[in-house]
């Protein structure tokens, strides 16, 4: 298997977060593009990024939507998923793998999150994705201590 290995990210990369599964509170979301824009990163957010429906963030075309988009942007060099679940799963069979195989970027998601999806994504095509654990909170007090070191 010939993995696709995007770029390592660098101040001034611009990085898109989405929510391919369950809704998160926008208040943590943008803790969390505080933290990525103190950290020198571009962030943009998914335009359903604050949709809900029942347990989801919104329908799974909206989800859908977000996910290829997002490596569709030639600009974004990473995806953060803001978090995982079934929503996730619901996407496997909807997703265009050769945009993915296409457009490769690196894709954060949390270690107990979005499994399905990951695996889906390097068990394809796509083999372009990295497994990253990502870090559960990012508040104003992580930021303020990481701006003093």
């Amino acid at each position: 298997m010939n993995l696709i290995k995007p770029k390592q990210l660098k101040k001034g990369d611009k990085i898109s977060i989405i929510a391919p599964s369950g809704p998160v509170g926008i208040e943590k979301i943008h803790n969390a593009k505080k933290y990525f824009e103190a950290k020198g990163f571009i962030v943009e957010l998914g335009n359903n990024i604050n949709s809900k429906q029942d347990y989801l963030a919104g329908n799974d075309s909206a989800r859908l939507e977000d996910l290829h988009n997002a490596f569709l942007d030639k600009e974004t060099k990473a995806i953060i998923c803001a978090r995982g679940g079934y929503g996730a799963l619901r996407l496997i069979n909807k997703i265009d793998y050769q945009i993915i195989k296409n457009n490769p970027k690196k894709l954060i998601a949390s270690l107990r999150e979005i499994k399905g999806e990951y695996y889906q994504l390097v068990t394809t095509e796509a083999k372009s994705q990295y497994y990253y654990q990502m870090r559960e909170k990012y508040n104003n007090e992580e930021l303020a201590k990481e701006k003093r070191a």
